[in-house]
C-alpha cells in the first residue's frame, strides 16, 4: 500500500498506480478501507478507460459492491479491447460471478466455460460454474463442478461455504453462499431465493 501511495504521489496521472491501490483496498479486511476500493478504481478508470488491469479491478470492485449492472459492461469492454489477453479468464470469472448474483445463470455457465477453456485449473471458475448450474437446476453438473473446485482450491471452497466471499451487499453474499452450499449438497435446491 505504501508503494502504491508513493507511486501516486510521484505521478498522480498514472492509472496503474491508482488501480494497484484500488485492488489492495478492495482486499482489506477493514470494511472502511475496503469501501475506498471502488472510488479509487473509478479514479484509475477515469485516467485511462482502456487500461485492462484497471478494468479488471474496477469490475471486481463493482461486483463486490453489488453494482453488477456497471461491472458487466466494463468487463465486456475489456474483452472487446483485447480478446486474446492471456488473463481474459479473469474477466470471464467476474462475468460468471455477476451472473450468479443476478440470476442470469445460462450466461454465467457460458462465461465460466469460456474461462475454463483458457484456465482449467482455476478453482473459482469451477465454483461459479457450479453456482450457475445450481441456478439452472442442473444439480449433476453443479456437483461435478463443485468437486473440481474443491479439489483445486479447498481453502477457497471452505471460505465460500462459510460465507467468506467479498460481496458487501448482504443479499449477494447470502445468494452466493447458498448456491455454493447447494452445489456441495449441504442445503436443498429450494434454499436459494430469486435475486432481488
Amino acid at each position: 500500500m505504501a508503494a502504491a501511495t508513493r507511486a501516486i504521489e510521484l505521478d498522480r496521472h498514472d492509472s496503474m498506480s491508482w488501480g494497484v491501490k484500488a485492488w489492495l483496498l478492495s482486499m482489506a479486511s477493514d470494511a472502511r478501507l475496503a469501501a475506498e476500493g471502488l472510488p479509487t478504481a473509478q479514479r484509475a478508470h477515469e485516467l485511462n478507460p482502456n487500461n485492462l488491469p484497471v478494468l479488471a479491478v474496477l469490475g471486481f470492485c463493482e461486483v463486490s459492491e453489488g453494482l453488477t449492472e456497471l461491472a458487466i459492461p466494463h468487463l465486456q469492454q475489456a474483452l472487446r479491447l483485447n480478446p486474446r489477453d492471456p488473463r481474459r479468464h479473469t474477466f470471464f470469472q467476474l462475468l460468471s460471478t455477476a451472473c450468479a448474483l443476478t440470476g442470469a445463470h445460462a450466461d454465467g455457465v457460458a462465461y465460466a466455460l469460456l474461462g475454463l477453456a483458457d484456465a482449467p485449473d482455476v478453482p473459482q471458475l469451477h465454483g461459479f460454474l457450479a453456482m450457475n448450474h445450481v441456478g439452472l437446476g442442473d444439480m449433476a453438473n453443479a456437483r461435478e463442478a463443485f468437486e473440481t473446485a474443491r479439489r483445486l482450491g479447498p481453502a477457497w471452497v471452505e471460505r465460500g461455504l462459510a460465507g467468506g466471499f467479498a460481496f458487501r451487499k448482504p443479499e449477494h453474499l447470502r445468494r452466493a453462499t447458498t448456491l455454493l452450499r447447494i452445489a456441495a449438497g449441504l442445503e436443498g435446491p429450494g434454499a436459494v431465493q430469486a435475486p432481488a
